[in-house]
């Protein structure tokens, strides 16, 4: 899979902006939002894209840089540099969720294997294992389904790299249920990361 390119660092982006009175002007007084038709997009894509009239592609990065700087939130999690890791909830963002929120209210139901005790360990056991496996194989695991629940079921260990990518998911999700109660802390996302790629 190919890197994808990293963006123009913004300081130096911004030194060459604010060298010129008439491209800030623009940039400030251009309408240039947090997304491109409603979406996300990394530099990777909006490199590709036409600018609005009157800025270069960099005037736009940095336009959309800005406007997405107002809407991001730290979390208590700090990359190798000491920085916050941030978020940003664009309005496209919200509309989803609200969505998700009003088309959900009233209508979702719980499967009676869930709430019936005798059966809701083993639902959610089975549960777990379908998401492990299913996510595994997103992710390039090249193991059939009946062929990783068999492992997972019978406790062998795994044969190849895809199995064993599944193995340690289901071994993770597992051990989320028992601190899913725990604030998050960089020590035990380091946790999660080692069970994930034991061998």
């Amino acid at each position: 899979m190919r890197v994808p390119q990293k963006p123009p660092g913004m300081e130096a982006v911004r030194h060459d902006l604010f060298s010129s009175a008439q491209r800030l002007q623009r940039v400030i007084t251009a309408d240039i939002r947090a997304t491109y038709n409603g979406r996300y997009c990394h530099w990777e894509k909006v490199r590709r894209l036409s600018p609005p009239k009157g800025l270069s592609v960099n005037d736009w990065w940095l336009g959309m840089k800005l406007a997405r700087a107002k809407l991001l939130r730290d979390i208590p999690l700090r990359d190798a540099e000491g920085r916050p890791f941030r978020y940003a909830m664009p309005d496209e963002a919200w509309a989803m969720v609200h969505r998700i929120d009003k088309d959900a209210c009233g209508s979702i139901s719980i499967d009676e294997r869930v709430t019936n005790p005798e059966t809701r360990d083993r639902y959610i056991i089975n549960s777990l294992i379908e998401e492990a496996i299913t996510s595994s194989q997103l992710e390039g695991a090249a193991t059939t389904t009946p062929v990783a629940k068999e492992m997972i079921r019978s406790g062998r260990q795994p044969r190849d790299e895809g199995e064993r990518m599944i193995l340690n998911n289901y071994r993770a999700m597992r051990a989320i249920r028992s601190f899913k109660d725990e604030q998050l802390t960089p020590k035990l996302v380091f946790q999660l990361h080692r069970m994930i790629t034991e061998g």
